[in-house]
């Protein structure tokens, strides 16, 4: 099973999101766990395949303890499934308590920080969203997942200059364009020249 697991994480590193998937099924045939599923499911998100995004999320929550991260990216997959986005404002409800939990154990943990910036921003929470963005940013101002984070929210709210911004200087910074690709949630930039620019293969 561990096998399996860790040849679909070097999978998902290298953008083979086909690959990752079989190798994460059959993890799952010998031993089913919260972690290979919700990898899964980041493979199936990354793919636009989101109903089966959506089950092993689903899955991911039943077999573990209530996580921030599962809850999170299981509103996610609702948010971008037909006929179940209604259900996702529930899931960011439940996934900013949890990470609030997490927060008060370590306020100066950043990965939480921005994934409670980006479900504030999912949920339309302007003030907050950018609230939790300036805190993550005091805190590593030249992290490159928080300025594509930053690009995810302005883009949220239609800000797109802004959003292409901040992913000019996240991939600057070492932010792979890949991962630019694979983001549902940057799909709206697809027509727009400077982020072709980025993605392109250089």
């Amino acid at each position: 099973m561990h096998a399996y697991r860790n040849l679909g994480g070097v999978y998902i590193l290298t953008g083979q999101y086909a690959e990752a998937i079989a190798a994460f099924r059959q993890a799952l045939a010998i031993h089913p766990t919260a972690e290979v599923d919700s990898n899964l499911g980041i493979a199936y998100l990354y793919l636009r395949r989101f109903p089966e995004a959506v089950q092993a999320f689903e899955e991911a929550a039943r077999l573990g303890p209530l996580d921030y991260r599962v809850v999170g990216n299981l509103a996610r997959a609702y948010y971008w499934t037909a006929g179940k986005r209604a259900q996702a404002p529930e899931m960011y409800e439940q996934a900013l308590l949890l990470g609030e939990d997490q927060l008060r154990v370590n306020p100066r943990d950043t990965d939480t920080i921005f994934l409670m910036a980006t479900y504030s921003a999912m949920l339309g929470r302007r003030g907050p969203a950018l609230d939790y963005l300036r805190r993550g940013l005091r805190l590593e101002p030249s992290s490159p997942e928080l300025l594509a984070v930053a690009a995810v929210i302005h883009n949220q709210f239609g800000e797109r200059k802004a959003a292409l911004d901040y992913l000019e200087k996240a991939v600057a910074g070492g932010y792979s364009p890949v991962q630019l690709q694979v983001t549902p949630e940057l799909d709206t930039l697809r027509e727009e020249p400077r982020f072709a620019e980025l993605i392109r293969p250089k």
